[in-house]
């Protein structure tokens, strides 16, 4: 209930990751199962990967894998069938395309070692790639809900993107809540983006008439 009173107010709250709802995926989440590979991919390259194509972005997305690892896997897990040009793709890129259904991840801790199939069979898989929905934190929602902020058509908190100032005067956003580009290195280049705008304008604001 305490009441705090600012000039400037900077969110930098990321987003909340809603786990797919399959056998061993969020204890594994952050860890052997991960979006980026240019955030994690040099740590497991040259292991065998796979992609949990939710969508037929990923499966484009599993030839980008193959900078970092000969194996890749594409997991369409009850996707439709693929259109015959990328379907040609994949194969040109020796990606296989697994299309029975994925029922478990098993491994060690939080380390992937295989992925099980709906048949009983395993594939070997070192490295799961998958983008699980993301939702706004409540109190980024509940300012949208007041008609207070904007967000983008893809949910992501509306910038401008010289300032970092969203819709509302004096309220900034930086980092993965406001990009689809999410990476530990370009958030922190945003909160130090906005924060350079917020203390020249309070400094400047000083010696105003």
């Amino acid at each position: 209930g305490e009441t705090v009173r600012a000039r400037r107010v900077l969110l930098a709250l990321g987003m909340v990751d809603t786990m797919l709802p399959l056998d061993g995926f969020a204890e594994r989440w952050g860890a052997s199962i991960v979006q980026c590979p240019y955030c994690h991919g040099w740590e497991v390259r040259d292991r065998p990967f796979a992609v949990l194509a939710t969508t037929p972005e990923l499966v484009e997305f599993a030839l980008v894998l193959r900078a970092w690892t000969p194996s890749v896997t594409v997991l369409t897990h009850g996707l439709a069938p693929l259109a015959p040009e990328l379907a040609a793709r994949l194969e040109r890129a020796d990606i296989t395309n697994e299309p029975r259904a994925v029922v478990r991840l098993e491994g060690p801790g939080n380390k992937l070692d295989r992925v099980i199939l709906a048949d009983g069979s395993a594939l070997p898989c070192e490295a799961l790639f998958a983008r699980p929905p993301q939702r706004q934190t409540s109190l980024v929602r509940a300012l949208v809900d007041s008609h207070a902020l904007a967000l983008t058509p893809m949910g992501h908190v509306q910038v401008d993107e010289m300032r970092r100032e969203t819709t509302v005067p004096g309220l900034y956003a930086a980092g993965d809540l406001t990009s689809p580009m999410q990476a530990a290195i370009a958030a922190s280049y945003a909160g130090m983006h906005a924060a350079a705008v917020i203390n020249h304008e309070l400094t400047v604001s000083a010696f105003n008439p």
